[in-house]
């Protein structure tokens, strides 16, 4: 879900500052971070490895939610391979290029 690579607006996410807490207790995944629509997934488990945030997730069915199927469609045939992820900054500086997020709390992805 995400890494501590430097992003396209010039921000680094430490792997070690993510709180998911709150998270886990209703581990929601969003399609493009529409907070107004329904899950298309939920993480059934999240875990920090090597510098990156991690995540299993299952998909709803196509009866749950048709967008959940055509979401996960276009995962499973290769024509989206990437995530992003929803948070709250708690704690962070500002950079030559942007923030650099040390603690963080993860909304959705």
């Amino acid at each position: 879900m995400s890494t501590e690579n430097v992003d396209r607006d010039g921000d680094v996410i430490r792997a070690d500052g993510w709180i998911l807490d709150n998270y886990l207790k209703n581990p929601v995944v969003l399609f493009a971070h529409k907070y107004d629509e329904l899950p298309v997934a939920k993480a059934l488990r999240v875990w920090v490895e090597n510098g990156q945030l991690k995540a299993t997730a299952k998909f709803a069915t196509e009866k749950e939610n048709p967008l959940a199927e055509n979401v996960y469609q276009l995962y499973k045939n290769g024509y989206m391979n990437a995530v992003s992820v929803g948070f709250v900054p708690i704690e962070y500086e500002e950079t030559v290029s942007g923030y650099n997020y040390l603690k963080q709390e993860l909304l959705e992805f």
